[in-house]
This record gives structure tokens, C-alpha cells and sequence, in this order.
């Protein structure tokens, strides 16, 4: 949380880094909750709903499928889809090979529920055309083998896995032919260009899509470089993305010793394959950059956490008084109060932020611009009304650029309107407050030009389109507009 403290000071969009370091503190609370499951028996019933909630988006992608739409479930994209399966089914698999130590004819009709559901999932997955899900799948459900029957059954079968690897690379080798396989490695090196140069605190958590145009190769802009580990780097930099890689081998040398013992096999392994198969597609995806798939990712490492406490107190270390487990009273009700207040700031700050964005949403119903460029001399009824909106909007939520940027469109117009230069000179001070809080977003700076164009001030339009070109380089509107500005300056 430190290092993405002080990322957030750097940010290029600090409105993008605040609001995830809230997603970053909600999931660690889940997290922490999930380690305090103790009883076996509310794992698996929590892994069971996950479950439920596994076959129906994965009904549901089957469903888009046969209408000829987008597999994506209830989810934004397939790739999300994909994501979320990608933690199901291991969990899944083990919870099937825990039922039983032979599967047979008999043992399938009394399970067919199981089955049934399993089947719908992979199949969904295969239907989202996701390869990075899919390969990671296939290790998270090796690695659940290995732990159940030992490397042996690699030995036995070897010819089945040898044919199935040899398939696995061949649908993935003509499903990269589909994919922009050379987008993808530009936006790869696009991101290790932003750790070259801000290796220590990135970009900022949530500032890759507005960083990324100063540092592109091609025309395309993405939200995410389709690495988790490289954006993890990029905007919090490499020590965010250590201090990430520790906090897994610390949870993975905690939990290590549980899979010798058969009573801690079904869930636990099938939640240790689940993380794997998720790191693994996040080699070539953004999965966990998805509240959605997040909050699950954190809540299974919980799981595992939580399954070896209850292995402590198995064996009896539980009853004992272990330093550093047991708080005070005076701690307790330290912890508790200091609990208690971080909830109702959060609280407080949650509905400040609503109470914001619907006053941000009634001035974009009243006066909304795409462009302040695109803003011409012309009337309008209601801009004291939206001027007060977008006013109360920057009031309760002074960190959000857009909340500036439409406050300053209404200035704009009212200059245009009643022709007083103070109105331009507000609209001036909003769009620069949009500018720090997003200093790496081109547009901005374009329309900060134009707004100091209007005030026949060149000099400063010629600076801050030098900003512009600065962050899009390969925008050829920008150098047009600075050739103009250029031009009109020497005449």
C-alpha cells in the first residue's frame, strides 16, 4: 500500500490511481476476511457458490454463442469470461478427482451434477477463444494431478499428454496467427518503456492507458499492455511488482506443507491450481486488472491461507498462545476503533464520490462538448444551471479531470456568450487542473493551446501544444496545429 501511496503523488492520472487504490484496499480487506474461514465446511461452501456463479455466466456465453454474439457471459469482453473460468474449473477438477480415488461408470451417474457443470465451463472456455485461459487451465489441472497421483501418471500416460501438448500448440499457434500478435508485443514494449524510464514508481496504479500515448509505437492505444506482470511494473514500478511476487511466494511457502496430507486436498489444491492457472493466462492477459476476476483471485489466496491455519489447529498448535497471534484488550479495541474509522471514511468518501458523479452526469445532460475546439459563439438557456452542476461536482470530487474539463467547457460558452474575458481566463484555470491531475493525456494540453490561441497569447499555445506533441508524437493533427501556431506568431 506504500509504494502505491507514493506512486499515486507521481501519477499521471491520479483520478485512475485513487480510485484504484480503493479496488487495491477493498480486495485486501476480502482477502483478510477469507482468512478468517476456519471451518472446512464454509470454504467449500464458498467455493460452491463460486461455482453456481460459474455455470451460469458459462450458460450464458453457450447461449451468445448459438445467437452468433460475443461469448462474454454477463462480463465486458471474453477475455474477462475466460478469466474468471480459468479460476473455476481446477477448483472444479479437484473437488471431482477428491470425490472418489477411481472414476467409473457408477461413480459418474451419482455425480453427474459435476460432470455436467464441468463440461459447460470448458466448454465455454473454448468458446471464448482465449489461449492464455486455456493454457493456464491445462497447468493448473497438471498441477493438480501431479499432487493426487504423483509424477507417475505423467510416466504412465505420457503419450496421451505428449499428443495433448502437441494439440495445445497447434490450436495456439493458428490462434495467434488470428491475433495481433505484433500489437501486442508493441504494447509490451510501449510498457517497458515507461519502466525504463520511471522504474522506481511507475506511472501511477490505473495511469497506463493515459501514459501510454507518450511512449507508443503505433497508432492503437490500450487500456492494458495484455501482461499483468509488465503493467504491475509500469505503474507502480518494479518495486510494486516485487513486493506482488513476494507476497505470492510468502502465501505459497505458508501453504506448501498442506498438500502431503490427503484431508486438505479437495479444496485447497483445486484453489492452489486456480491461482496458477490465473497467473498463467496473465502472461499474456489482463484478467486480474478486472474487479471482477480480482476480487475472486484475492478471496481463493485467502482460502489458502485460511486452510493453513485450520491445519495448525489440527495438530493442536492452535490452543497453544503463539507470539504475535493474540492482541490485547487495549489492541483489540485499537484495532477495532481504527477498523471502525477507516470504514466510515471510506464510507464518507464513497458517497461524496456518488454524489459527485450525479452532478456530473445532470451537467452532461444539460451542456456537454466532445472538444472545447468544437465550441462556438452560440446561446444557451441553461449554462448558469450546468455551470452550478459541474461547480458542485469539482466541489465534492476535486481530483477528477473530466469534473474541470466540463466546468471549463461552461466558461468557455459563457465567454462566447457574454464576450468577458474572465470567463475565458476560469476556463483557462479548470482545463490546467484537469492537466495536473491527468499530465500525461494529450488532448488536454491541445485544449489548453486553443483556449490561450483565443487569448492571442501564441507564446503560451505554442508551449502547450509542444505539450501535446510531447505526449502523442505521432499525432499529425497536433504538428499541424503547432506549424499554424508557428506561423501565426511570426506574422
Amino acid at each position: 500500500m506504500s509504494i502505491a501511496y507514493i506512486s499515486f503523488l507521481f501519477s499521471t492520472n491520479r483520478f485512475n490511481s485513487r480510485n484504484e487504490i480503493f479496488n487495491l484496499l477493498n480486495y485486501l480487506f476480502l482477502f483478510y476476511l477469507a482468512t478468517t474461514i476456519t471451518e472446512k465446511k464454509d470454504r467449500q461452501n464458498l467455493i460452491y457458490l463460486v461455482f453456481l456463479v460459474a455455470i451460469l455466466l458459462s450458460l450464458t456465453g453457450i447461449y451468445q454463442s448459438i445467437r452468433g454474439n460475443r461469448v462474454a457471459g454477463t462480463l465486458v469482453n471474453p477475455n474477462i469470461l475466460a478469466g474468471y473460468l480459468a479460476m473455476v474449473i481446477p477448483s472444479g477438477t479437484a473437488l471431482i478427482l477428491s470425490l472418489s480415488d477411481s472414476i467409473n461408470r457408477e461413480f459418474i451417474k451419482s455425480h453427474l451434477f459435476y460432470f455436467i457443470s464441468w463440461a459447460l465451463m470448458v466448454v465455454c472456455l473454448f468458446l471464448t477463444r482465449s489461449p492464455g485461459a486455456i493454457i493456464g487451465v491445462v497447468l493448473g489441472i497438471c498441477l493438480i494431478i501431479y499432487f493426487k497421483y504423483g509424477k507417475q501418471i505423467f510416466v504412465k500416460f505420457r503419450y496421451i499428454f505428449m499428443v495433448l501438448a502437441v494439440a495445445g500448440v497447434v490450436l495456439a499457434v493458428l490462434k495467434l496467427r488470428q491475433l495481433q500478435v505484433l500489437d501486442r508485443l508493441f504494447w509490451w514494449w510501449g510498457a517497458l518503456k515507461m519502466v525504463w524510464q520511471r522504474p522506481l514508481i511507475g506511472v501511477g496504479l490505473g495511469g497506463f492507458k493515459t501514459a501510454y500515448a507518450k511512449y507508443k509505437l503505433t497508432g492503437l492505444n490500450p487500456s492494458y499492455p495484455y501482461n499483468y506482470f509488465l503493467q504491475l511494473a509500469a505503474e507502480i514500478g518494479i518495486a510494486g511488482l516485487g513486493v506482488f511476487l513476494w507476497f505470492l511466494f510468502a502465501v505459497w511457502k505458508q501453504i506448501k506443507f498442506l498438500f502431503k496430507d490427503s484431508k486438505f486436498f479437495s479444496v485447497e489444491l483445486g484453489v492452489l491450481g486456480s491461482i496458477v492457472a490465473i497467473l498463467s493466462s496473465n502472461i499474456v492477459d489482463y484478467n486480474l486488472s478486472v474487479p471482477a476476476n480480482a476480487i475472486l483471485f484475492w478471496v481463493l489466496l485467502g482460502l489458502l491461507i485460511a486452510t493453513s491455519r485450520t491445519k495448525d489447529r489440527s495438530s493442536g498448535e492452535g490452543d497453544l498462545p503463539v507470539r504475535g497471534q493474540r492482541l490485547g484488550k487495549t489492541n483489540k479495541l485499537l484495532l477495532t476503533g481504527a477498523i471502525a474509522f477507516s470504514l466510515l471514511g471510506i464510507a464518507v468518501g464513497i458517497v461524496r464520490l456518488s454524489a459527485a458523479n450525479r452532478h456530473y452526469r445532470s451537467g452532461k445532460r444539460i451542456f456537454h462538448i466532445k472538444n472545447l475546439e468544437q465550441l462556438v459563439k452560440g446561446e444557451s438557456n441553461n449554462l448558469e444551471k450546468a455551470e452550478f452542476e459541474y461547480g458542485r461536482a469539482v466541489e465534492l470530487d476535486p481530483m477528477n479531470s473530466w469534473y474541470h474539463y466540463g466546468l471549463a467547457g461552461v466558461y468557455l460558452a459563457r465567454y462566447w456568450r457574454e464576450g468577458y474575458s474572465s470567463y475565458l481566463d476560469e476556463a483557462i484555470i479548470e482545463v490546467r487542473e484537469a492537466v495536473e491531475r491527468m499530465s500525461f493525456y494529450g488532448p488536454f494540453y491541445a485544449d489548453l493551446s486553443h483556449l490561450y490561441k483565443i487569448k492571442k497569447d501564441y507564446r503560451k499555445a505554442i508551449f502547450y501544444m509542444e505539450s501535446a506533441v510531447a505526449r502523442d508524437r505521432q499525432n499529425s493533427d497536433y504538428r499541424q496545429r503547432m506549424k499554424e501556431l508557428t506561423e501565426r506568431m511570426l506574422n
